[in-house]
């Protein structure tokens, strides 16, 4: 071996001593159930590169697949597709409907295609802001009310299917009937002991019960529902973090995110990082419709949001009415929830932070509350600071790609318009 082989092999091993350490160091932080936002995002954008690079070459997925892909993407992406402003993902989304529609040639009236896949459609179109009941000339909506009728009681997989189904139709905006309601809480009530799939059906039923509760408030027997899917899940996490499966891991910190820790007690952050231990290095999770359930959940969002996506254009920014100025607030939550949430406010030009953020508070107090010590944000939506594990809010300004910490009094932070303030609750930056 001469000098330069040496120096070169020398280097080889600093470059895997270094390679393992950071693999190590990695491991540790999410055995530990400690998972950051960059971290949860970071794991999203390799899934979402994964899903993209196994696209055919008609646009689509193998395998039937594209349908669920497609609705993956929005979601992760938040509008990965927008009115056809781009070829590509203009052309996965026909390659969507093609697969849809080539399901009528083999059956016309749908008799032999199963409630659950129609309820996939459904969510997949309106995740792509086109109306399912205005389907290429087809009602998808009506054909989804008749199979719902069509579903025997008396078992839990029947009662999941109708779980899908009423799903389906409260995303379209659709009134769950009654009877389906009354069908799920006769049937889905998973054992307490071995019980497949049961972890997943639960967490569906209170994704689902969230959007018809939204519908119908005053239905009390959703609330027995709820109470009774909780009560199974919150026993069901393992040591380790998770459910068994990434899917049943998935489907359960949906839930929780959608109803709170507090009303069911998961560690969340532990269960997340046993599903990113299960990431390949492709960004995979082994089976690419399970890559594409996981990769919305890792920004806090699930079926429920499929409405919610922003597939059209937005519209140019309008100037605010004189007088008045534009402020992006975003409540940013690294600890519980592990998400952030923006909106914009319209408020009076010269006001200060302080007056901003009363004004919003006032307009909207069940949605946005928030107190202040020394001048400084100290609560917001009653999340308390946790002096003990180093987690209070600050309140940032996004300058660029940069993110300042202010440490003025909110009375002395003069914002412009179109300024965008981030409240954080987390470690101190």
């Amino acid at each position: 071996m001469n000098l330069f082989q040496f120096k070169e092999s020398i280097h080889l091993r600093m470059f895997k001593i270094i390679g393992t350490c950071l693999v190590l160091i990695t491991l540790t932080h999410l055995t530990n159930g400690q998972v950051t936002l960059s971290e949860s995002k970071a794991a999203k954008d390799k899934a979402v590169r994964h899903i993209l690079s196994k696209r055919e070459f008609n646009h689509g997925w193998d395998g039937g697949h594209t349908i669920r892909v497609v609705t993956g993407l929005q979601l992760a992406e938040d509008g990965w597709y927008k009115d056809n402003t781009t070829i590509l993902e203009s052309a996965s989304v026909r390659q969507r409907d093609a697969e849809i529609l080539s399901v009528f040639a083999k059956d016309p009236n749908l008799l032999k295609t199963a409630p659950e896949v129609i309820s996939e459609w459904v969510n997949s179109i309106i995740s792509t802001c086109q109306d399912p009941a205005k389907f290429h000339g087809v009602n998808l909506i009506d054909i989804l009310k008749k199979k719902l009728d069509t579903i025997p009681s008396g078992a839990t997989r029947h009662a999941a299917q109708t779980v899908a189904v009423s799903l389906a139709l409260c995303n379209a905006g659709v009134q769950v009937p009654n009877s389906a309601i009354v069908k799920i809480n006769n049937d889905m009530k998973p054992n307490k002991g071995l019980c497949n799939f049961c972890i997943e059906g639960s967490s569906l039923t209170i994704l689902a019960m969230q959007c018809i509760k939204a519908q119908q408030p005053d239905n009390k027997l959703i609330n027995g529902i709820n109470t009774r899917q909780i009560a199974y899940l919150k026993g069901k996490q393992n040591d380790d973090g998770g459910f068994g499966t990434t899917v049943a891991t998935t489907l359960a910190i949906e839930a929780a995110n959608v109803v709170g820790t507090q009303t069911l007690p998961i560690n969340v952050a532990k269960a997340l990082a046993w599903v990113m231990k299960d990431q390949d290095k492709e960004g995979g999770f082994g089976s690419l419709l399970t890559t594409a359930l996981a990769a919305p959940m890792f920004i806090g969002r699930s079926i429920l949001d499929v409405k919610n996506v922003k597939c059209k254009k937005e519209p140019p920014t309008l100037s605010p009415p004189s007088g008045k100025m534009n402020i992006k607030l975003v409540i940013e939550d690294a600890i519980y929830a592990q998400r952030s949430i923006e909106s914009r406010i319209e408020a009076s030009s010269g006001a200060n932070l302080l007056k901003v953020l009363k004004d919003e508070s006032d307009k909207h107090p069940k949605s946005f509350m928030f107190t202040t010590k020394n001048g400084l944000i100290e609560t917001v939506n009653l999340v308390e600071p946790e002096p003990k594990n180093g987690w209070s809010w600050q309140t940032l300004k996004e300058i660029g790609s940069k993110k300042e910490v202010t440490t003025q009094s909110l009375e002395n932070i003069k914002p412009k318009n179109n300024d965008k303030y981030i409240l954080r609750f987390g470690k101190s930056l």
